[in-house]
């Protein structure tokens, strides 16, 4: 089973949470972000994780399951 789809059982589809976030985020900066961006900057936060702890492998799953919802998202 992929990332996206063990997420799936637990958050359900990306895309609405992904929607979800950007609005919010969108609010909270007075700037426009979209579902794309939101999972952008996740693949960001995962990497900047494992700059920390490289040898942590779910910051690496992590950003792969966010680089998937990038690509189904733009």
């Amino acid at each position: 089973m992929d990332i996206i789809n063990q997420r799936a059982e637990r958050y359900g589809d990306p895309r609405p949470n992904h929607d979800r976030i950007a609005g919010l985020w969108s609010a909270y900066l007075d700037t426009t972000l979209t579902a794309h961006d939101v999972a952008a900057m996740m693949v960001l936060l995962k990497i900047a994780r494992a700059k920390l702890d490289p040898f942590h492998d779910d910051n690496i799953t992590d950003a792969i399951g966010y680089a998937e919802i990038m690509r189904r998202v733009r």
